[in-house]
Protein backbone atom coordinates (compact mmCIF):
# COMPACT_ATOMS: atom_id res chain seq x y z
CA UNK A 1 0.00 0.00 0.00
CA UNK A 2 1.43 3.19 -0.75
CA UNK A 3 1.52 5.30 2.02
CA UNK A 4 1.80 9.12 0.21
CA UNK A 5 -1.84 7.68 -1.01
CA UNK A 6 -4.85 9.81 0.60
CA UNK A 7 -6.96 7.76 1.90
CA UNK A 8 -10.50 8.09 -0.28
CA UNK A 9 -12.74 7.51 2.74
CA UNK A 10 -13.74 10.73 5.16
CA UNK A 11 -11.37 11.55 8.30
CA UNK A 12 -13.46 12.46 10.71
CA UNK A 13 -11.27 14.73 13.45
CA UNK A 14 -11.44 13.04 16.85
CA UNK A 15 -9.93 14.02 20.13
CA UNK A 16 -6.67 12.30 20.69
CA UNK A 17 -6.26 11.31 23.87
CA UNK A 18 -5.41 7.74 24.40
CA UNK A 19 -1.77 7.29 24.72
CA UNK A 20 0.88 4.24 25.02
CA UNK A 21 -0.90 2.93 28.66
CA UNK A 22 -4.56 3.22 27.36
CA UNK A 23 -4.22 1.86 24.18
CA UNK A 24 -2.35 -1.56 25.81
CA UNK A 25 -4.56 -1.55 27.96
CA UNK A 26 -7.47 -1.76 25.60
CA UNK A 27 -5.95 -4.80 23.70
CA UNK A 28 -5.46 -6.44 27.07
CA UNK A 29 -8.48 -6.42 27.74
CA UNK A 30 -9.96 -7.07 24.51
CA UNK A 31 -7.59 -10.40 24.28
CA UNK A 32 -7.99 -11.35 27.74
CA UNK A 33 -11.22 -12.63 28.44
CA UNK A 34 -13.06 -15.35 30.12
CA UNK A 35 -11.73 -17.54 27.64
CA UNK A 36 -8.23 -17.58 29.58
CA UNK A 37 -10.17 -20.15 32.05
CA UNK A 38 -11.22 -22.87 29.61
CA UNK A 39 -9.07 -22.71 26.18
CA UNK A 40 -6.25 -24.29 27.76
CA UNK A 41 -8.17 -27.21 27.71
CA UNK A 42 -8.51 -27.09 24.23
CA UNK A 43 -4.88 -26.35 23.91
CA UNK A 44 -3.58 -29.28 25.51
CA UNK A 45 -5.91 -31.44 24.12
CA UNK A 46 -5.10 -30.74 20.68
CA UNK A 47 -1.68 -30.99 21.74
CA UNK A 48 -2.04 -34.89 22.87
CA UNK A 49 -2.00 -33.89 26.51
CA UNK A 50 1.30 -33.47 26.31
CA UNK A 51 1.98 -30.19 28.64
CA UNK A 52 5.23 -29.53 26.91
CA UNK A 53 3.46 -29.16 23.37
CA UNK A 54 0.39 -27.54 24.73
CA UNK A 55 3.42 -24.22 26.09
CA UNK A 56 4.77 -24.42 22.67
CA UNK A 57 1.51 -24.42 21.07
CA UNK A 58 1.00 -21.36 23.16
CA UNK A 59 4.01 -19.32 22.11
CA UNK A 60 3.45 -20.17 18.82
CA UNK A 61 -0.08 -18.83 18.85
CA UNK A 62 1.28 -15.57 20.49
CA UNK A 63 4.34 -15.38 18.08
CA UNK A 64 1.95 -15.60 14.90
CA UNK A 65 0.09 -12.74 17.25
CA UNK A 66 3.01 -10.83 17.43
CA UNK A 67 4.11 -10.55 13.54
CA UNK A 68 0.88 -10.07 12.79
CA UNK A 69 0.39 -7.03 15.09
CA UNK A 70 3.74 -5.89 13.97
CA UNK A 71 2.36 -5.41 10.25
CA UNK A 72 -0.51 -3.31 11.53
CA UNK A 73 1.80 -1.18 13.40
CA UNK A 74 3.66 -0.74 10.37
CA UNK A 75 0.09 0.16 8.34
CA UNK A 76 -0.97 2.23 11.62
CA UNK A 77 1.73 4.37 11.49
CA UNK A 78 1.40 4.87 7.72
CA UNK A 79 -1.64 5.92 8.13
CA UNK A 80 -2.73 6.95 11.40
CA UNK A 81 -6.66 7.43 11.04
CA UNK A 82 -9.64 6.21 12.46
CA UNK A 83 -11.25 3.35 11.41
CA UNK A 84 -8.21 0.61 11.15
CA UNK A 85 -8.02 -2.32 8.75
CA UNK A 86 -11.38 -0.54 6.68
CA UNK A 87 -8.98 2.23 6.15
CA UNK A 88 -6.50 0.25 4.74
CA UNK A 89 -9.01 -2.31 2.68
CA UNK A 90 -10.37 1.25 1.00
CA UNK A 91 -7.07 2.65 0.14
CA UNK A 92 -5.67 -0.25 -0.86
CA UNK A 93 -7.89 -1.54 -3.07
CA UNK A 94 -11.36 0.56 -3.17
CA UNK A 95 -13.59 2.23 -0.93
CA UNK A 96 -16.16 -0.47 -1.90
CA UNK A 97 -13.98 -3.29 -0.46
CA UNK A 98 -13.30 -1.20 2.66
CA UNK A 99 -17.48 -0.24 2.88
CA UNK A 100 -18.69 -4.28 2.61
CA UNK A 101 -15.68 -5.00 5.53
CA UNK A 102 -17.45 -2.13 7.64
CA UNK A 103 -20.61 -3.25 6.85
CA UNK A 104 -20.42 -7.13 7.74
CA UNK A 105 -18.52 -5.36 11.17
CA UNK A 106 -21.45 -2.90 11.57
CA UNK A 107 -24.45 -5.22 11.10
CA UNK A 108 -23.31 -9.03 11.09
CA UNK A 109 -19.80 -9.97 13.33
CA UNK A 110 -19.99 -6.74 16.18
CA UNK A 111 -23.22 -6.42 17.12
CA UNK A 112 -23.15 -10.46 17.41
CA UNK A 113 -20.09 -10.33 19.64
CA UNK A 114 -21.79 -7.61 21.49
CA UNK A 115 -24.47 -9.81 22.66
CA UNK A 116 -23.04 -12.63 22.69
CA UNK A 117 -20.48 -11.28 25.52
CA UNK A 118 -23.14 -9.06 27.11
CA UNK A 119 -25.60 -12.58 27.35
CA UNK A 120 -22.49 -13.91 29.13
CA UNK A 121 -21.67 -11.52 31.44
CA UNK A 122 -24.61 -12.36 33.97
CA UNK A 123 -24.86 -16.30 33.22
CA UNK A 124 -21.18 -16.24 35.09
CA UNK A 125 -22.40 -14.59 37.58
CA UNK A 126 -25.34 -17.11 37.81
CA UNK A 127 -22.70 -18.96 40.68
CA UNK A 128 -23.89 -16.12 43.01
CA UNK A 129 -27.15 -15.35 42.30
CA UNK A 130 -30.22 -16.90 40.84
CA UNK A 131 -30.46 -14.82 37.73
CA UNK A 132 -33.29 -16.27 35.74
CA UNK A 133 -33.38 -16.32 32.00
CA UNK A 134 -35.46 -12.99 31.79
CA UNK A 135 -33.41 -11.31 34.05
CA UNK A 136 -29.81 -12.36 32.15
CA UNK A 137 -31.79 -11.04 28.80
CA UNK A 138 -32.65 -7.86 30.45
CA UNK A 139 -28.99 -7.41 32.09
CA UNK A 140 -27.58 -7.96 28.84
CA UNK A 141 -29.84 -5.11 27.08
CA UNK A 142 -29.23 -3.00 29.95
CA UNK A 143 -25.19 -3.61 29.85
CA UNK A 144 -25.18 -2.70 25.83
CA UNK A 145 -27.27 0.33 26.48
CA UNK A 146 -25.12 1.65 29.51
CA UNK A 147 -21.50 1.19 27.32
CA UNK A 148 -22.65 2.74 24.48
CA UNK A 149 -23.69 5.76 27.01
CA UNK A 150 -20.31 5.57 27.83
CA UNK A 151 -19.10 5.87 24.81
CA UNK A 152 -21.15 9.00 23.82
CA UNK A 153 -19.49 10.70 26.64
CA UNK A 154 -16.50 10.75 24.53
CA UNK A 155 -12.97 8.74 24.90
CA UNK A 156 -11.58 10.20 28.47
CA UNK A 157 -14.37 8.40 29.99
CA UNK A 158 -14.38 5.60 28.29
CA UNK A 159 -10.43 5.31 29.26
CA UNK A 160 -11.17 5.82 32.88
CA UNK A 161 -13.62 3.33 32.60
CA UNK A 162 -11.13 0.76 30.64
CA UNK A 163 -8.38 1.24 33.08
CA UNK A 164 -10.18 0.58 36.07
CA UNK A 165 -11.91 -2.78 34.55
CA UNK A 166 -8.89 -4.03 33.12
CA UNK A 167 -6.84 -3.48 36.47
CA UNK A 168 -9.66 -5.33 38.27
CA UNK A 169 -9.38 -7.90 35.68
CA UNK A 170 -5.52 -8.65 35.70
CA UNK A 171 -4.67 -8.43 39.30
CA UNK A 172 -6.34 -11.66 40.39
CA UNK A 173 -5.26 -13.21 36.81
CA UNK A 174 -1.77 -12.33 38.37
CA UNK A 175 -2.38 -13.45 42.15
CA UNK A 176 -3.81 -16.69 40.68
CA UNK A 177 -0.22 -17.10 38.58
CA UNK A 178 1.70 -16.41 41.60
CA UNK A 179 -0.29 -18.45 43.64
CA UNK A 180 -0.11 -21.85 41.42
CA UNK A 181 3.65 -21.16 40.13
CA UNK A 182 4.92 -20.99 43.70
CA UNK A 183 2.62 -23.10 45.74
CA UNK A 184 1.32 -25.14 43.24
CA UNK A 185 2.54 -28.96 44.65
CA UNK A 186 3.01 -30.73 41.21
CA UNK A 187 6.12 -30.68 38.87
CA UNK A 188 4.71 -30.74 35.31
CA UNK A 189 6.04 -33.40 32.96
CA UNK A 190 7.45 -30.85 30.05
CA UNK A 191 8.52 -33.71 27.40
CA UNK A 192 7.26 -33.71 23.74
CA UNK A 193 5.97 -37.16 24.52
CA UNK A 194 2.19 -37.55 23.84
CA UNK A 195 0.15 -39.91 24.88
CA UNK A 196 0.34 -41.38 21.62
CA UNK A 197 4.02 -42.23 21.59
CA UNK A 198 3.48 -44.01 17.54
CA UNK A 199 3.04 -40.79 16.50
CA UNK A 200 5.08 -39.38 13.33
CA UNK A 201 6.98 -36.30 13.29
CA UNK A 202 4.08 -34.94 10.83
CA UNK A 203 1.50 -35.57 12.99
CA UNK A 204 2.35 -34.71 15.73
CA UNK A 205 3.11 -31.13 13.69
CA UNK A 206 -0.30 -31.49 12.56
CA UNK A 207 -1.47 -31.79 15.86
CA UNK A 208 0.40 -29.14 17.25
CA UNK A 209 -0.60 -27.01 14.53
CA UNK A 210 -4.25 -27.50 15.80
CA UNK A 211 -3.54 -26.71 18.92
CA UNK A 212 -2.09 -22.96 18.07
CA UNK A 213 -5.19 -22.37 15.98
CA UNK A 214 -7.15 -22.72 19.51
CA UNK A 215 -4.48 -20.72 21.39
CA UNK A 216 -5.11 -17.73 18.87
CA UNK A 217 -9.12 -17.69 19.29
CA UNK A 218 -7.83 -16.60 22.60
CA UNK A 219 -5.31 -14.38 21.38
CA UNK A 220 -8.68 -12.75 19.24
CA UNK A 221 -8.82 -8.70 19.45
CA UNK A 222 -5.25 -7.84 18.99
CA UNK A 223 -6.41 -5.94 15.35
CA UNK A 224 -9.12 -4.00 17.51
CA UNK A 225 -6.36 -0.80 18.43
CA UNK A 226 -5.99 0.37 14.97
CA UNK A 227 -9.66 1.32 14.69
CA UNK A 228 -8.91 4.09 17.10
CA UNK A 229 -5.68 5.14 15.66
CA UNK A 230 -7.25 8.15 14.90
CA UNK A 231 -7.85 8.61 19.02
CA UNK A 232 -4.25 8.14 19.60
CA UNK A 233 -1.65 10.42 20.86
CA UNK A 234 1.65 10.89 18.18
CA UNK A 235 0.17 7.03 16.84
CA UNK A 236 3.19 7.01 14.84
CA UNK A 237 5.30 6.06 17.99
CA UNK A 238 2.35 4.69 20.00
CA UNK A 239 0.81 2.61 18.08
CA UNK A 240 3.36 0.25 17.58
CA UNK A 241 4.47 0.59 21.51
CA UNK A 242 0.95 -0.30 22.47
CA UNK A 243 1.19 -3.33 20.13
CA UNK A 244 3.78 -4.54 21.08
CA UNK A 245 3.24 -4.34 25.02
CA UNK A 246 -0.23 -5.84 25.19
CA UNK A 247 0.32 -8.65 22.63
CA UNK A 248 3.97 -9.58 24.57
CA UNK A 249 1.87 -9.15 27.93
CA UNK A 250 -0.93 -11.23 26.91
CA UNK A 251 1.81 -14.03 25.67
CA UNK A 252 3.06 -14.01 29.51
CA UNK A 253 0.10 -14.25 30.90
CA UNK A 254 -1.69 -16.92 29.20
CA UNK A 255 1.89 -19.17 29.35
CA UNK A 256 2.47 -18.75 32.96
CA UNK A 257 -1.53 -19.52 33.71
CA UNK A 258 -1.51 -22.43 32.25
CA UNK A 259 1.73 -23.47 33.71
CA UNK A 260 0.16 -22.31 37.19
CA UNK A 261 -2.66 -24.96 36.33
CA UNK A 262 -0.16 -27.86 35.17
CA UNK A 263 1.60 -26.59 39.10
CA UNK A 264 -1.46 -26.64 40.77
CA UNK A 265 -3.62 -29.55 39.55
CA UNK A 266 -2.48 -33.13 38.69
CA UNK A 267 -2.70 -34.84 35.79
CA UNK A 268 -4.91 -36.96 36.46
CA UNK A 269 -7.54 -34.36 37.52
CA UNK A 270 -6.70 -32.65 34.44
CA UNK A 271 -6.84 -35.41 32.39
CA UNK A 272 -10.11 -36.65 33.93
CA UNK A 273 -11.93 -33.18 33.96
CA UNK A 274 -11.27 -32.68 29.90
CA UNK A 275 -12.86 -36.03 29.32
CA UNK A 276 -15.80 -35.35 31.20
CA UNK A 277 -16.00 -32.01 29.66
CA UNK A 278 -15.38 -29.98 32.64
CA UNK A 279 -13.26 -27.30 30.50
CA UNK A 280 -12.84 -24.56 33.14
CA UNK A 281 -9.52 -25.56 34.57
CA UNK A 282 -8.63 -22.11 35.41
CA UNK A 283 -11.45 -21.84 37.77
CA UNK A 284 -10.29 -25.03 39.35
CA UNK A 285 -7.18 -23.68 40.31
CA UNK A 286 -8.77 -20.10 41.48
CA UNK A 287 -11.22 -22.22 43.80
CA UNK A 288 -8.09 -24.31 44.75
CA UNK A 289 -6.32 -20.52 46.29
CA UNK A 290 -9.02 -18.77 47.45
CA UNK A 291 -10.85 -21.30 48.99
CA UNK A 292 -14.09 -19.50 50.46
CA UNK A 293 -14.46 -17.67 47.62
CA UNK A 294 -14.41 -20.48 45.40
CA UNK A 295 -17.74 -18.95 44.14
CA UNK A 296 -16.48 -15.69 43.31
CA UNK A 297 -13.69 -16.83 41.27
CA UNK A 298 -16.19 -18.54 38.94
CA UNK A 299 -18.50 -16.16 38.59
CA UNK A 300 -16.37 -12.72 39.08
CA UNK A 301 -13.44 -13.09 37.61
CA UNK A 302 -15.22 -14.54 34.47
CA UNK A 303 -17.78 -11.59 34.72
CA UNK A 304 -14.55 -8.92 34.86
CA UNK A 305 -13.81 -10.29 32.06
CA UNK A 306 -16.36 -10.11 29.57
CA UNK A 307 -17.77 -7.01 30.92
CA UNK A 308 -14.65 -5.78 30.12
CA UNK A 309 -14.29 -6.62 26.51
CA UNK A 310 -18.11 -6.05 25.57
CA UNK A 311 -17.09 -2.22 26.42
CA UNK A 312 -14.25 -2.20 23.86
CA UNK A 313 -15.77 -4.12 21.60
CA UNK A 314 -19.11 -1.52 21.60
CA UNK A 315 -15.97 1.06 21.25
CA UNK A 316 -14.22 -0.55 18.32
CA UNK A 317 -18.00 -0.11 16.25
CA UNK A 318 -18.80 3.46 16.76
CA UNK A 319 -15.32 4.43 14.88
CA UNK A 320 -16.12 2.03 12.23
CA UNK A 321 -19.95 3.97 12.21
CA UNK A 322 -18.05 7.35 12.26
CA UNK A 323 -15.82 6.54 9.01
CA UNK A 324 -18.83 5.37 7.29
CA UNK A 325 -20.31 8.60 7.12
Amino acid sequence: MNSSKKSQAPQPKLKRAIGVFSGSNILVGIMIGSGIFYIGSYVLQRSGMSMGLALMAWLLGGLITLLGSLCLAELGAMNPATGGIYIYLSDAYSPVVGYMFNFQSMIIGGPGSVAAIAIALPIAFRTLLPISDLWVKIIATSLIIIFTIINVLGVEVGKIVQNSFNVLKVLPLILIIILGIFWGRYIPNFTMNTRTSTLSPVAIIKMVSFAIIASLWAYEGWTNLNTVAGEMKNPQKNLPRALLFSVGFTIIVYVLFNLAIYRTLSFGHIQSAINNGQLYLGTDVAKHFLGNFRECSSGDFNGLSNDQRLKWYDFGICPLLLCSG
